[in-house]
Parts: C-alpha cells; sequence; structure tokens
C-alpha cells in the first residue's frame, strides 16, 4: 500500500501581532512584540503582570450573533482561524465530500469563561450559571464548532498537551489522512487563557516571566 503524500494547503491565525496572516506576516518582519500589560483582569496581587492578549478582534466578522452568544471565545478565535485556512486554501466545502473532511483542533477549557461563571455562581446562586456552561466549556468544543460552521462531516477530535498542543493536533490530522480515515483536515490550536486562574495556576510552577 502506498502511503498518500500529506501536504498543507491553507493557514489561519488570530494572535496577538495580526489578527490574520497576513497582519501576523507583516508584524513579524516589522519585529512587532505581541506582549504588553494584561487588561484582561486586575493584576494588583499578580506577579505576572505582562501576558500576549488578542486585541481589537470581532467575532461577529466571522459568525453571527447567535453563534457568537453560544460559544466561548476559545471558540471564536478558532472558527476565525478555520475560515481562514479554508480561504487561503481556495476550498469550496459544498464541492467536497463532507465524510471525508475531519477537523482537530488543540484547546483546553476557557478558564476566563469559567472565572465568570464563579463569580455567578458566587453572587446569584448555582441556578443562575449560563445554561450552555458544558458546552461552551468542553475541550471538544472548538473542534465539534469549527466542524458544525464548515460542514465538515468527517473525523472530529481535540487534542490537550500543553503547550505542545497545536502541533499534536497537526500531526494526528497528517496521521488521518495518512491513515485514509480522511481526505482533508483542518486542524491547529485555539485558547483563550488569560485569566486569574490560568495566570495563578502556571506562575506557580515557574512558566511565566515576570519581565516585559
Amino acid at each position: 500500500m502506498q502511503i498518500p503524500r500529506v501536504v498543507v494547503t491553507g493557514v489561519g491565525t488570530v494572535n496577538p501581532i495580526g489578527l490574520n496572516v497576513e497582519e501576523f506576516w507583516q508584524g513579524l518582519v516589522a519585529g512587532k512584540s505581541g506582549i504588553g500589560p494584561i487588561t484582561k483582569f486586575d493584576t494588583s496581587n499578580f506577579r505576572v503582570k505582562v501576558s500576549a492578549e488578542v486585541k481589537n478582534f470581532d467575532p461577529t466578522m466571522y459568525m453571527d450573533l447567535k453563534t457568537v452568544d453560544r460559544n466561548s471565545r476559545t471558540v471564536h478565535l478558532a472558527i476565525a482561524a478555520a475560515r481562514e485556512a479554508i480561504e487561503s486554501a481556495g476550498l469550496d466545502m459544498s464541492q467536497e465530500c463532507a465524510e471525508r473532511v475531519g477537523v482537530c483542533v488543540a484547546s483546553q477549557l476557557d478558564s476566563g469563561y469559567k472565572d465568570k461563571q464563579i463569580e455567578v455562581i458566587e453572587k446569584r446562586g448555582p441556578r443562575r450559571i449560563d445554561p450552555l456552561l458544558v458546552a461552551k466549556s468542553s475541550p471538544s468544543g472548538a473542534a465539534m464548532q469549527v466542524g458544525m460552521l464548515l460542514g465538515a462531516k468527517g473525523p472530529n477530535t481535540s487534542v490537550n498537551s500543553l503547550c505542545a498542543s497545536g502541533t499534536d493536533a497537526i500531526g494526528n490530522a497528517f496521521n488521518f489522512i495518512r491513515l485514509g480515515y480522511a481526505d482533508l483536515m483542518i486542524a491547529g490550536g485555539a485558547d483563550a487563557t488569560i485569566s486569574t486562574v490560568s495566570i495563578a495556576g502556571i506562575d506557580i510552577l515557574g512558566a511565566l516571566s515576570r519581565e516585559p
């Protein structure tokens, strides 16, 4: 059996340096840094006060308001990058066999969203949390939503191996194609982890810089 050649045909990104591939590339060429003071929460009691935040991102440019409301920021970022990758590849999903197009997106719990729900419980009680909490905070939520919105009905999976997650997702997608489970795979990683819990937890491990 001949092992098929697997290639990358399109790319997409939303990150602290650029909201798309072109902005990101131009920012890299110009030596732009995406690192700055944390603005997502009050850092007065935190040793770490800098991070790389995605700013000026408008999810409604990539999905309708209902989809925005029903999903977390992690999913918003994943959908935006996936749409750009599809466009970059020149793919017309209506012409593809949906059952042969898969998704593998690396993500973890959206800790910022969880922080907000903890506040709701403390202030208003457990019956007042978002009824979509489980769907919004699921590590597999990004992969599921990308698959549903883009019409990819093939293999759908997610991975979480910390800093190597995005690379692992691409490797898994490579194997899905190489082993014949899919003809096309949408793969990558998305996270929205700048929150009190995430910053405090990772700082305790000594894995965050306190210098800009």
